[in-house]
């Protein structure tokens, strides 16, 4: 299984997809000073954007001594009406970063986030229900949550989903492989060696040796060496599959 996603250390900033064509401009230059003067000036007049990416210089420590103290600060004036500052907020009492520990803190804003629409607060809070981190577990609650962010694409939430109903009791084999190939479609290297599997055993798709070469050998391009052992053997007992 897959755990906690922090996105705390964010290189692409806003203000690269906005009109501060200036101020994107001395930060792919490295001047970081001048950055964080301009985005100050436009933070305290309460632009949104410039508040969440002041927070993310801070984060990164970039031009400024590295601070989630005053992250935080910035993250709380725009949270409001940003699911990323309510994400990133939860994961500093999530992980105890510039807060004490606040489990408790970290699930709502998580939640609030997920409300708006953010699948990395969905696939936490599929974490947090399935690990009962802070909260009791419920796999029910968990699976809610992973589906809303594999729904939404978060290649992680598929492959967890697909595991949940893979080893939970009685087995749901063709849900497992339903989200594994969502997964394997995004090129996700443990949901193709999976995938090759079913194929190659026939557990719960009819045995396809040609199907499983190819997702082997998908798997087998980004350094998965169960994936490369299979094909070996695969390609001595049936070289018909692997042409």
């Amino acid at each position: 299984m897959r755990y906690i996603a922090i996105i705390l250390a964010i290189g692409t900033l806003l203000f690269s997809s906005t009109s501060y064509s200036e101020i994107a401009n001395l930060y792919d230059q490295g001047n970081y000073a001048k950055v964080y003067k301009k985005l100050k000036k436009l933070a305290n007049q309460g632009e949104l954007k410039a508040q969440l990416d002041l927070a993310k210089l801070y984060i990164n420590g970039d031009g400024v001594k590295k601070s989630y103290k005053k992250a935080k600060y910035w993250l709380q004036k725009c949270s409001k009406k940003s699911s990323e500052a309510k994400f990133t907020l939860a994961t500093f009492y999530l992980k105890g970063l510039g807060v004490d520990k606040n489990y408790t803190k970290a699930t709502t804003l998580f939640k609030e986030a997920s409300k708006k629409g953010n699948s990395s607060a969905d696939y936490n809070l599929g974490v947090i229900y399935e690990k009962g981190i802070g909260v009791k577990r419920d796999i029910n609650n968990s699976i809610t949550y992973y589906k809303r962010s594999a729904n939404r694409g978060n290649i992680d939430a598929q492959y967890n989903l697909a595991a949940i109903y893979y080893n939970k009791k009685p087995k749901n084999i063709k849900k497992a492989i339903y989200w594994y190939k969502k997964a394997a479609i995004q090129g996700d290297v443990e949901s193709l060696y999976n995938m090759g599997w079913f194929y190659a055993n026939g557990k719960g798709v009819l045995k396809n040796k040609i199907k499983a070469f190819n997702y082997w050998i998908e798997a087998s391009k980004r350094s998965h060496q169960k994936a490369q052992n299979e094909l070996d053997k695969l390609c001595k007992t049936s070289p018909w599959a692997c042409r």
